[in-house]
This record gives structure tokens, sequence and C-alpha cells, in this order.
């Protein structure tokens, strides 16, 4: 049997280890700011928000997407990275050279 292991480069752990922070701090928000009340609502919401960002601002900037027909190579914007369908190494685009939808894959920029 052969098998192929994945090579994680510096962007995935990267991306892992800023995945991890987010939720530490999206934990210890929960924590330390809802038994506070309205305004700790209020800053856990800030919290999630601005990591979420974050988060898609980096996966936009550092990922693109192999269309499954044409193999054409392409990046997408911040608004599909957050709203497109999505499985783990997938999302559901249209690609911008053959105009098909497909769920293109994941690759690195």
């Amino acid at each position: 049997m052969n098998k192929t292991k994945k090579k994680f480069t510096k962007r995935d752990i990267f991306t892992a280890i800023f995945l991890a922070l987010f939720v530490a701090a999206v934990i210890l928000g929960g924590v330390f700011l809802l038994p506070k009340g309205g305004f700790g609502v209020l800053g856990l919401f800030g919290i999630l928000l601005l990591g979420l960002v974050l988060l898609v601002t980096w996966h936009s900037t550092n990922y693109a997407y192999v269309c499954k027909e044409c193999k054409h190579n392409f990046r997408i914007n911040f608004y599909k990275d957050l709203f497109a369908p999505q499985t783990t190494t997938t999302k559901y685009l249209k690609c911008p050279k053959c105009g098909k939808k497909t769920w293109a894959k994941e690759t690195s920029r």
C-alpha cells in the first residue's frame, strides 16, 4: 500500500497556530467577559468578529483554488472566501476561465 503524506508548509502551520489562538481568545473571552453582562457580551462579539475577519483575510490572500474541469488556478476575494459553500479542502466556486461551477480544490498560492 502506497501512502502519501501531506507535507505541511510554514503557511499551514501558521494558519493552525492562528486558529488555535483565535479559539483560545474566544474561550478566555467567554470566561472573563460573559459574566460582566452587556458590555462583556459586546466585547466577546468584537473578539469573534475581529478574529473571523483576520482569519478569512489571511486565508483569501494565501490560498488559491484549482478548477476541477479546466485545471485553471485562481484566487478568490474576501467575500467569496467567507460565503462560498465549502468542505475541508474544497469550495463551490465558479471558474473565471471556463465559467463552470465546481468544487474547486484548495492549493497554496
